[in-house]
């Protein structure tokens, strides 16, 4: 619930001669003043997943989007990693082969590619730290 309240604000800064943009963003934590501490805690496991889930670094970053793709790409300004997502819009997207989710407005999604664990101590587990494919942040204009 941390999360729901944050506002993204992107800045245009340019556009390239073939359609590729770029800017800042900041990630505001919204009028809670929280951000989430993606932390999973299950049968004595505490496992810090924050590396898998905040891949939009808070405060401000820089973003780029290739037109080609449909890619996004954030980089924070302190260093470390760049993330890039896929930006979708309104409709329903299957996401196995039985449940999908429906994006109202627009959704960044990112695609985590990690491998499926056969070996784990709970689904809830597998779901959240193992085996975690993709995940969407839902976005209102």
């Amino acid at each position: 619930s941390k999360e729901m309240d944050n506002t993204l604000t992107f800045t245009l800064e340019g556009v390239f001669a073939n359609g590729n943009s770029f800017g800042t963003v900041v990630n505001d934590p919204g009028p809670d003043g929280l951000f989430a501490d993606f932390i999973f805690i299950d049968s004595g496991d505490t496992i810090d997943v924050n590396h898998f889930y905040r891949k939009i670094p808070t405060g401000v970053s820089k973003w780029s989007k290739d037109v080609s793709n449909n890619t996004i790409t954030f980089t924070p300004l302190s260093g470390g990693v760049s993330n890039t997502c896929t930006y979708v819009e309104a409709g329903t997207y299957q996401l196995d082969t039985s449940k999908s989710i429906t994006i109202t407005d627009i959704a960044l999604v990112f695609d985590l590619n990690q491998p499926g664990v056969l070996e784990t101590r709970g689904r809830r587990r597998n779901y959240a730290v193992d085996s975690v494919k993709k995940f969407y942040i839902e976005i209102k204009k």
